[in-house]
């Protein structure tokens, strides 16, 4: 088995090349805060739940059962620091990084590092160096950043098929977080347009839910059409803040209103006639939020709802000196907003 390098980091708790060490650190644990469950019964342990730590699911008929054992979770990793050298994938059951999204990922990595970010690289003893069964896009940016070693749990032993089994668990069982949760987050890290969108937000009486939500369970004023609004905020032009402003403001009181479709619509009649935002507000006020989702559906409904705007606001009065009929958007340009 190949030996990990020292790191000029601090070691983590347990985690040390010599396994002698490694237990005696083991057995410290408790002392230093660590909980080890390896003695204790079902009903002992926290929250009466004991998860298999490597294949991601509840170990069925062994709660409430009597003694627990370390061992029925199979051999139990070490936390350590690992060469990026010396460590490879098994290209049997891992995607290669050779991928345009590979590629960016990779670089997004490397220009946002930070350890605190960084996590921790799942991997394999293997002849003299080690298999990355998750964290190979990490690996790969220490690597281009130069950074020697990097935090790791190491299975002490696992075949290939165990490997890709546990490869499988760990990317399958990841919760994907969705852009709404993500957007409170950004607001809450200070980034510039999450917060200068919730700005246009409050602005226009609408909302995002930290989780995406059926659109018949919307809640007046609650939006899922964060990426038009946030494409406006990008625009930094004043017919389509006041666009997003006025749909908020028509639909006051109401349930899904704000959808994309309006939202691109009254952008796209806003741009063309500056001076008759109040018309479109008060145009989409007398319709329904649930007439306008039949009758106006995401493929094309966004350009069908322009113009249906747009001639019921010039038929009762003349349109801004200079602007002539809305121009037909591309499908590209309609679908950038969604």
């Amino acid at each position: 088995m190949p030996r990990a390098t020292e790191s000029p980091v601090a070691p983590m708790a347990g985690s040390s090349a010599d396994p002698a060490a490694g237990r005696r650190a083991s057995r410290k644990g408790a002392k230093a805060g660590f909980l080890d469950v390896s003695s204790l019964t079902a009903a002992e342990v926290p929250g009466n739940q004991v998860l298999g730590l490597f294949f991601g699911s509840v170990i069925p008929g062994r709660l409430g059962e009597g003694a627990i054992s370390m061992n029925d979770f199979g051999p139990r990793p070490e936390l350590t620091w690992l060469p990026v050298k010396m460590m490879s994938v098994d290209p049997t059951y891992q995607r290669t990084m050779e991928s345009r999204v590979s590629q960016r990922q990779i670089v997004q990595i490397v220009e946002t590092f930070r350890w605190a970010c960084f996590g921790t690289v799942l991997a394999v003893p293997h002849e003299d160096g080690w298999r990355i069964i998750d964290g190979q896009h990490r690996v790969e940016a220490a690597k281009r950043l130069g950074i020697p070693t990097v935090p790791a749990i190491v299975v002490p032993e696992a075949s290939v098929a165990e490997q890709a089994q546990i490869f499988l668990s760990t990317n399958l069982l990841r919760s994907k977080v969705n852009p709404y949760a993500l957007f409170h987050a950004r607001i809450a890290a200070g980034e510039q347009l999450a917060v200068d969108t919730k700005d246009l937000l409050d602005e226009a009486g609408l909302w995002v839910a930290p989780g995406n939500v059926m659109w018949k369970d919307l809640k007046p004023g609650q939006t899922l059409a964060l990426k038009t609004i946030e494409n406006a905020v990008t625009a930094a032009d004043a017919p389509s803040r006041a666009a997003v402003i006025a749909v908020g403001r028509a639909f006051e009181g109401k349930r899904g209103g704000a959808t994309a479709v309006t939202l691109q619509a009254a952008i796209l009649v806003a741009r063309a006639y500056p001076d008759r935002v109040d018309a479109i507000r008060d145009w989409l006020a007398r319709k329904t939020p649930e007439a306008l989702k039949t009758q106006y559906l995401p493929k094309d409904g966004a350009v069908m709802l322009s113009q249906a705007i747009s001639r019921a606001i010039t038929s009762t009065a003349p349109a801004a000196a200079g602007a002539g009929s809305i121009p037909f958007p591309s499908r590209d340009r309609l679908m950038g907003g969604r």
